[in-house]
């Protein structure tokens, strides 16, 4: 049922709105008048603007707005008294308030996903949903499904919303009479459970697998917190946050992905429940990643040491007078016999003006060392 709010300003025409009529519990009354209050807000900041610059309709359509929803919060305040003398029954409404649902939440009270800005998609579920299909024959319903999945992403508890018409048709984006042409629809495959709120069982689902994934990291960066500066800390609440998401989750989806991997990691003996060695606590500032990393860097380094000292080894050829020399360390080992040789067959070349060049491209000093030279017994 819609209640129509007529006003009339001055030197304008009747301004008629539709309102939904006051529905729902003494908390959903508060909360609705809390909701339109803020609108009042907006729609004086609107107003202040258009002002400021000269828009005379947008002044008047912003002043409308700002009177329409003042007149509803005051009717609704009136309603709220009423309920507050009469119990649980609504004035004028002669309908019982329906009794909330048996079924438990979908996702603890706790749950809170408001700093996760990406909400993951199923896709090959989402395309054949039946409810998704029948949106292509109405966008306003597909728009507002998304929406509403979305606005559950970010509500406290995630995964669920207010069983309010007038808080949903707003977080749908749909205007009174949209919301009620679609709400059936858009809310196919919602329950509400005992705590009065609407919950989806795949919006949930997605939800605690995010959730497990939060508890599970926050818990091993206390851990690694814990080590790196000597503190105790104890992760048994935790624990038991994750027990409730896990058996949440098993049972919406036994074969979850999170499940799955859980399963997985528990299987292999030799590693955390978190899938770091159980000497390095999961998330610290050793991880699993880093101290492997550290580990193939010592490897890596120790190969090229090995490598360089086989090319300077392959670089060394023997003299003419059987004594080796070789370029290490930037220095060259030379014995007298070797370097004569080497005068006479580049008679144009300078030595030493050729070790200046090359310690100038390799920005260290390159020295030349004679040998002593070679005596008869070897």
């Amino acid at each position: 049922m819609n209640a129509l709010v007529s006003l009339r300003l001055k030197g304008a025409e009747t301004f008629r709105t539709a309102i939904l009529a006051p529905c729902g519990s003494i908390a959903e009354l508060r909360a609705f008048i809390g909701e339109t209050m803020a609108l009042v807000t907006v729609h004086a900041d609107l107003a202040e603007t258009y002002a400021t610059l000269g828009d005379d309709k947008g002044l008047e359509y912003a002043l409308r707005c700002l009177a329409a929803s003042s007149k509803a919060a005051l009717e609704t305040l009136a309603d709220l008294k009423a309920a507050n003398k009469r119990g649980p029954l609504m004035a004028g409404n002669d309908m019982e308030v329906v009794p909330v649902s048996a079924a438990e939440p979908l996702t603890s009270s706790d749950c809170d996903l408001r700093d996760f800005p990406f909400m993951p998609l199923d896709v090959r579920r989402l395309l054949t949903s039946a409810t998704w299909i029948e949106a292509a024959d109405d966008p306003k319903l597909g728009h507002a499904l998304v929406c509403l999945w979305c606005e559950s992403w970010q509500q406290v508890p995630a995964g669920s919303l207010p069983d309010n018409p007038r808080v949903l048709a707003r977080l749908a984006m749909c205007t009174a009479e949209e919301w009620q042409r679609i709400a059936d629809q858009a809310l196919a495959g919602w329950q509400r459970c005992s705590d009065g709120r609407l919950y989806h069982p795949v919006v949930a689902e997605k939800v605690l697998e995010a959730w497990i994934e939060k508890l599970g990291q926050r818990k091993s960066s206390g851990a690694g917190n814990a080590k790196r500066w000597g503190v105790r800390f104890d992760a048994g609440a935790l624990e038991k946050r994750i027990e409730l998401a896990t058996a949440m989750l098993t049972r919406l989806n036994p074969e979850s992905r999170i499940l799955r991997k859980r399963q997985q990691k528990a299987s292999n003996p030799d590693r955390a429940p978190h899938g770091t060695p159980d000497r390095i606590p999961s998330g610290s500032q050793e991880t699993e990643t880093e101290t492997e990393t550290e580990t193939e860097t010592g490897t890596r380094t120790k190969q090229r040491k090995e490598e360089d000292a086989a090319l300077s080894a392959g670089r060394r050829r023997p003299s003419q007078s059987g004594e080796p020399y070789a370029f290490e360390a930037g220095v060259i080992r030379l014995n007298a016999k070797d370097l004569e040789a080497w005068r006479k067959d580049y008679p144009n070349l300078s030595l030493e003006a050729e070790l200046r060049s090359l310690s100038g491209r390799l920005h260290r000093r390159v020295l030349l060392v004679l040998t002593p030279k070679p005596t008869a017994n070897g």
